[in-house]
């Protein structure tokens, strides 16, 4: 797909930022497909804030995509059931504040509280960042199963941790190496934290404590 690059104003309005949107659904997950401008293929999270562009294209404004010209890739969203896939405006929450309790592994939501496996992440305070990308290859079948609280459509995404090691997540599963593991409730817990923004690309902060 070739996308025609239009040099951008350099002071833009308000109205001409959008987000990702309608792609809550059973085939999307919670992801756009879309192409950059070298006819590379991506995926962008829910609410991601993007800018529009001439010809229909979007420049990105947050997450590791950042600055990137990009065009939605209708030819791999199946049913193509929508006309447009952004949301013309949208308030973020704020942005959310997680705590993690080693001793008992136990994670608290100003809300709730879930039990999750953690492992290899030490005692500090870390940024919860934009989901990166579809994280498809260590999700078993029954992880999409939503006839009961453990499934989740959005089991493929995962909230990176801000962590010197830099690739620790937040996400729901089985197994933990070196992650934050929630074994319950991923769709209340993926749904609320994709609405929150703290910063640009930074979803809230996550507090880790021994007990």
């Amino acid at each position: 797909m070739d996308i025609i690059i239009y040099e951008r104003v350099k002071y833009m309005t308000q109205a001409s930022y959008k987000y990702i949107g309608n792609v809550l659904d059973r085939n999307t997950r919670g992801w756009l497909p879309v192409v950059d401008e070298h006819s590379n293929k991506f995926y962008l999270p829910l609410l991601t804030k993007v800018e529009k562009l001439e010809n229909a294209n979007l420049f990105v404004m947050e997450g590791i995509h950042k600055g990137k010209t990009i065009a939605v890739d209708h030819k791999r969203i199946k049913p193509n059931i929508y006309s447009s896939y952004l949301f013309n405006s949208f308030t973020y929450a704020e942005g959310a504040n997680l705590k993690l309790i080693l001793k008992t592994s136990i994670l608290q939501f100003p809300t709730q509280e879930e039990k999750v496996m953690c492992e290899g992440i030490l005692p500090g305070v870390y940024k919860i960042l934009l989901p990166d990308r579809p994280h498809e290859k260590k999700m078993q079948e029954d992880y999409y199963d939503e006839s009961n609280s453990s499934g989740s459509r959005f089991c493929t995404t995962w909230f990176p941790i801000d962590t010197p090691q830099h690739n620790q997540y937040l996400h729901m599963g089985e197994y933990s190496t070196g992650c934050v593991t929630v074994l319950d409730n991923w769709q209340r817990i993926y749904l609320s934290l994709i609405h929150s923004r703290e910063l640009e690309s930074v979803i809230g902060t996550l507090t880790v404590v021994e007990e």
